[in-house]
C-alpha cells in the first residue's frame, strides 16, 4: 500500500516539482551534459537553416571525442537523458525539428563527443499513398532509443558513410536560406 500513495503523491504534484526532483537526483556529470544538451537543442533549429544536413553532421563529427571503453550504464544514462530532455515541452515547438530527428541529431551530437562510434540513418516508409520518414542513430549496427524496426524504413541517407562531404563544404552556410521571421 506505501508505494500506492507515492505514486498518488507524485502524480498529484506540479510538474515543476517532479521535474526538479529529478533534475536534484541527477549526479554532477549528469547535469553537466543535460545543461549542454538543452542549449544545444535551443539552438537546433538555427544551425539546421545555416548548414545542410551533411555539413551539420560533418560539424558534429569534426570533435569526436577518441574511442573510450564505456561502461554500459553511462550509455543507457545518457541515452535517457537525451530523450527525456528531447521530450520536453519547449522542443515540441513547430520550429523545432519533428522528435525523431530532434533526437537523433541529439544522440549523435553526445555519443560522438563520448567517443562511441555512432552512425545516423535517414529512412522512408510507404504508407498508404504517403512516405513517411524517420531517422535514428546506430551503434555498431545496433540501433539505440529505437522504438520503431530499422527494417521497416528504406535507408536513403547514413552519417558517416563513404561519401561525405569535405570539411570545407561543412563550413560553408547553406546557399539562399533566409532567416524565418
Amino acid at each position: 500500500m506505501p508505494l500506492r500513495n507515492q505514486k498518488e503523491k507524485k502524480q498529484n504534484m506540479p510538474l515543476t516539482t517532479r521535474w526538479a526532483m529529478r533534475v536534484l537526483a541527477l549526479r554532477p556529470w549528469q547535469l553537466w551534459w543535460a545543461v549542454r544538451i538543452g542549449v544545444w537543442l535551443c539552438g537546433l533549429p538555427v544551425r539546421l537553416r545555416l548548414y545542410s544536413l551533411p555539413g551539420l553532421l560533418q560539424r558534429l563529427t569534426e570533435v569526436r571525442a577518441p574511442q573510450t571503453h564505456h561502461q554500459p550504464m553511462e550509455l543507457e544514462t545518457m541515452v535517457a537523458l537525451v530523450i527525456q530532455l528531447c521530450h520536453l515541452r519547449p522542443f515540441r515547438r513547430s520550429f523545432f525539428p519533428r522528435a525523431c530527428l530532434r533526437q537523433a541529431l541529439a544522440l549523435y551530437y553526445v555519443l560522438t563527443r563520448m567517443g562511441y562510434p555512432v552512425t545516423i540513418h535517414f529512412g522512408v516508409a510507404k504508407t498508404r499513398e504517403a512516405l513517411d520518414g524517420h531517422s535514428w542513430v546506430t551503434i555498431q549496427g545496433q540501433p539505440v532509443a529505437e522504438r520503431l524496426q530499422p527494417e521497416h524504413w528504406q535507408i536513403v541517407y547514413s552519417y558517416p558513410s563513404a561519401s561525405t562531404c569535405s570539411p570545407q563544404e561543412a563550413r560553408e552556410p547553406r546557399a539562399g536560406v533566409e532567416p524565418s521571421g
